[in-house]
């Protein structure tokens, strides 16, 4: 699930969509149906519609675990920044780019640092660099230049169950857009542990962390991911699309 925010909250917009529909139980035949929605929405709005962002470029089922995403021989380098509160679950969120069914553990161990986590997925090879979200790892955040040179992405995590943490992770997510250096860089707000039973939407989540001040500076997203120890990982193929889509357009705009 994605969207994209210019102006998170209020736009007029005209998105447009297909979905495959059955013609009729006799003939089991699938139709392409196009449909053109405009008007004023409101950021809830605009997030329930824009679930069907996949299927305007994509009319592949998902591969979650990426078992169908061969690499290429000529993948170009990208390079995406994780950052998120401790225990927010960047790290997971990275690993679960790496291709095949890998058991993840009941907990991941918390980055000390950072460390990068290189993957080649299709036509891309991703250097996907995770930091460290505690007080301390935090003051790496600062070094922004220091290991973001040729930066395409960055992505904010936060932990969707947790509510109590919001005000802080918007605290510290405003200090760090307010380097200059990360102007016009694009961000991708990634709701995670959407499977836990107390988590927000990921529009809820976006509202919480009032992104008004900086969406003059950057293009804005917001992800909803979920990855639990047992059962089925969603949103990571969603999340790897946009990935290309981003960085592609961010490259050709340099």
């Amino acid at each position: 699930m994605t969207l994209r925010h210019n102006k998170p909250y209020s736009n007029v917009g005209i998105l447009v969509f297909r979905k495959w529909q059955m013609d009729s139980f006799a003939e089991n035949i699938k139709e392409n149906m196009t449909y053109i929605i405009t008007g004023v929405a409101g950021i809830a709005v605009g997030y329930s519609l824009y679930r069907a962002w996949r299927y305007v470029y994509y009319d592949n089922g998902d591969d979650e675990y990426f078992e169908r995403l061969q690499p290429s021989t000529k993948s170009e380098k990208r390079k995406i920044l994780i950052i998120g509160l401790d225990g927010s679950g960047k790290t997971r969120f990275s690993r679960c780019f790496c291709k095949g069914r890998r058991r993840l553990g009941s907990t991941e161990e918390t980055t000390i640092g950072f460390y990068v986590n290189t993957v080649k997925l299709g036509e891309v090879s991703l250097d996907m660099w995770d930091v460290g979200g505690s007080p301390n790892c935090r003051e790496y955040w600062k070094d922004f230049r220091g290991f973001t040179m040729n930066l395409d992405l960055i992505c904010y995590c936060v932990d969707s169950s947790l509510p109590s943490r919001f005000n802080e992770a918007r605290r510290e997510l405003h200090k760090f857009l307010q380097y200059e250096s990360t102007n016009g860089i694009p961000l991708i707000l990634v709701a995670t542990k959407q499977d836990l039973p107390n988590a927000v939407s990921p529009s809820q989540v976006l509202k919480q962390m009032s992104l008004n001040e900086f969406e003059s500076t950057r293009s804005l997203y917001t992800v909803g991911v979920q990855a639990p120890n047992d059962g089925p990982r969603k949103g990571f193929m969603d999340t790897f699309r946009l990935f290309v889509t981003i960085v592609n357009q961010n490259r050709k705009q340099k």
